[in-house]
């Protein structure tokens, strides 16, 4: 029996945050899955080609945080100033149309190109914002590094995020370009992925279209080579690089 069957199949985070807050009897709370994993698609799987991952993480596959993230991390650390507009302000289609507006509550507006800013008090005070913005077109790629420097030991790695921009810097929501990764002869790219379930490129391709405007290389030095790693990013809108440190052990 699964656990989720001790009281309901499936059910929404608002009613466990509710029964927990007004049945003492309850002891907490379980989250299927805290990150997606490949497999177990539904039920996104009816219509078109079977996705490689579930869709029920608070992460995805590539390490993204989705938005139901900033739900959980408002209710877990209810001491740390959050707030979060769901998803983005990107909407062409919907000028001049009621639009729904999430902020873990809800307010319907007139859509415009433009800003939604959302400001949080607490005790009548000021406690945190969110804005979301329009973004312009997308026109660059830009590269940062979760470690820049690694061991050249063959094993260690450093995760590369590709963000589409436009001219202010903004990540483009809606961007999907193919982005083309390549590494100098110190490193490897060992995989490739952008958090979609249904994307099913294959992870050690070093080609792969971005989602929600992110894209994610994993890096692997290379045994003995310590050095200058150049990561490379490529696309229809320009190239840019990343450099990462590779030092042996014994620090060269």
């Amino acid at each position: 029996m699964r656990l989720g069957a001790l009281i309901q199949d499936v059910t929404t985070p608002d009613r466990v945050f509710y029964t927990q807050d007004t049945k003492p009897f309850v002891a907490g709370g379980f989250v299927w899955a805290g990150w997606d994993y490949l497999g177990e698609p539904y039920p996104y799987a009816a219509d078109d080609d079977a996705p490689r991952s579930s869709y029920s993480g608070i992460i995805d596959l590539a390490g993204f945080k989705k938005e139901r993230f900033y739900l959980y991390q408002s209710r877990w650390q209810s001491d740390l100033p959050a707030a979060h507009i769901v998803p983005h302000w990107n909407w062409p289609e919907r000028v001049g149309l009621v639009t729904p507006v999430h902020v873990f509550t809800w307010d319907d507006i007139i859509y415009e190109p433009g800003e939604v800013k959302v400001i949080v008090y607490k005790n009548g005070k000021r406690w945190s914002s969110d804005t979301v913005v329009t973004t312009g077109k997308a026109v660059a790629l830009q590269l940062s590094a979760d470690r820049n420097t690694i061991t050249a030991d063959g094993e260690d790695l450093t995760f590369i995020t590709a963000e589409v921009i436009d001219s202010k810097g903004n990540v483009v929501p809606t961007a999907n370009n193919a982005i083309q990764f390549d590494v100098s002869s110190l490193g490897v790219i060992v995989a490739t992925d952008n958090g979609f379930p249904g994307d099913l490129t294959k992870f050690p391709s070093t080609k792969r279209n971005a989602f929600n405007g992110l894209d994610l290389a994993i890096v692997r030095s290379e045994p003995g080579k310590a050095g200058r790693i150049k990561v490379s990013a490529t696309s229809d809108l320009n190239g840019t690089e990343i450099v990462v440190t590779a030092k042996t052990e014994w620090g060269s």
